[in-house]
């Protein structure tokens, strides 16, 4: 089991991490339009789940991301901040799981650290 140093403050400093990681990146998200790989992803998104497997197997881009933001797109449309939401959720969620990770080998001061390099 997880052997953090001081007990108290593990959810708290959990929930910071996270909503701290939600709000700096909530500022930009709307700042630039769709480029790079997101009109891909919102393209075939929009397909039906089969569609979206048969046309990226014929590529090298696994359709897992797509038939999530498919679902996702289903529920709360395809705004550009709709759109940007979910991948916001899974990088703080990234962040909190390197902060446990680094926080149960080294320290919290180490967990911090990797936080801060994450961004």
């Amino acid at each position: 089991m997880w052997k953090f140093k001081n007990q108290n403050y593990l959810g708290l400093t959990i929930l910071f991490i996270f909503i701290l990681n939600v709000v700096t990146k909530i500022i930009g998200l709307t700042t630039n339009c769709l480029s790079l790989d997101e009109p891909f992803s919102v393209f075939y998104a929009q397909m039906n789940v089969k569609d979206i497997i048969h046309e990226l197997l014929k590529g090298n881009n696994p359709p897992l991301w797509e038939i999530i933001l498919h679902y996702w797109i289903r529920i709360f449309g395809i705004g550009i901040i709709s759109v940007r939401f979910l991948p916001l959720i899974f990088s703080s969620l990234t962040a909190v799981v390197l902060f446990i990770k680094s926080s149960i080998k080294v320290d919290y001061a180490s967990g911090f650290s990797v936080y801060y390099f994450h961004e």
